[in-house]
């Protein structure tokens, strides 16, 4: 993700890419892979509540 986008707009953007994919089981299996890259030490506390969410679901 862009470094410069507020946490805000990043948290929104992963949501809505769940919303879009959860009806395509090959976009949410490549959408769960880029969330499992994202690496959680380097998160904001943030965005690593919300990947752990859609991780989950």
């Amino acid at each position: 993700m862009l470094s410069d986008e507020p946490i805000g707009v990043k948290s929104l953007a992963i949501k809505l890419t769940y919303a879009q994919s959860k009806f395509y089981p090959e976009l949410l299996e490549e959408f769960n892979t880029a969330l499992q890259m994202m690496e959680p030490e380097v998160l904001p506390a943030a965005l690593k509540h919300i990947r752990g969410k859609m991780l989950k679901k």
